[in-house]
This record gives structure tokens, sequence and C-alpha cells, in this order.
């Protein structure tokens, strides 16, 4: 799964106003399922940023790297 990991950190480096992202749930604990788990994280914005605006780029950036890694 770290592949996976990898993959979420490459693409959310190009998300402006995100300071951290923090994966927790099956993904952090090495059990996640491709096609059954979601991911579940937290995020940490920059002072500023409004969450929402934010929120709606990191969601696309998720949503790919999990099609791509539930349809190997």
């Amino acid at each position: 799964m770290m592949v996976l990991v990898d993959c979420i950190r490459q693409n959310l480096g190009r998300v402006p106003g995100l300071y951290s992202l923090i994966l927790y749930g099956s993904l952090a604990r090495g059990d996640y399922l491709p096609g059954t788990s979601d991911v579940d994280f937290f995020a940490v914005f920059e002072d500023g940023i409004e969450p929402e605006e934010t929120l709606l780029k990191i969601r696309p950036v998720l949503e790919g790297v999990h099609q791509i890694h539930t349809t190997r």
C-alpha cells in the first residue's frame, strides 16, 4: 500500500493551500482493500485559506488515485 500513499503524496503536492494531509483508517493500518475500502484523511490548511475551496481541489486527486488503484 505504500505505492498508494506515495501516489497520494505526489499528487497532493500540487494542491495550493494544503499544509498537511493525515491518512488514517485501513490505508494507514495497512489493511486497505482496493474496491472495498475508502481513503480516510484529515486535512490541515494554510492560514487564510478557504477550506471548502481547497477540499474541492483535494477530492478529485484522491478519487483519481483511488480509481487507479482499484482497477489494477
